[in-house]
């Protein structure tokens, strides 16, 4: 495989396809705007991209509330440690 731009071989895993244009572009050229794709302008109105990092926080922006929570989990669970022991000690 040969980069649409400057024709270097590349292997597949270091070949990257164009979302806006599918050309393949060795990892120099793999932006649009380093292989001056004709999509450019509706790559930059797309935004950030999504990456693997970014997939990541999104999926975990819901597990924000345990966090804010944390105090009154912990107060919890020692509550609820608590409240078996007692019970334990005074009815077995």
């Amino acid at each position: 495989m040969n980069c649409d731009v400057c024709g270097e071989e590349i292997s597949g895993g270091s070949a990257f396809t164009c979302n806006y244009c599918g050309g393949v572009f060795c990892p120099k050229h793999r932006l649009p705007f380093n292989h001056s794709c004709k999509n450019l302008e509706q790559w930059k109105k797309a935004g950030t991209p999504v990456t693997k990092s970014t997939r990541y926080q999104k999926n975990h922006v819901s597990s924000g509330f345990l966090v804010k929570r944390r105090n009154e989990l912990l107060i919890l669970a020692a509550l609820v440690i608590c409240l078996l022991f007692i019970i334990g000690v005074f009815f077995l």
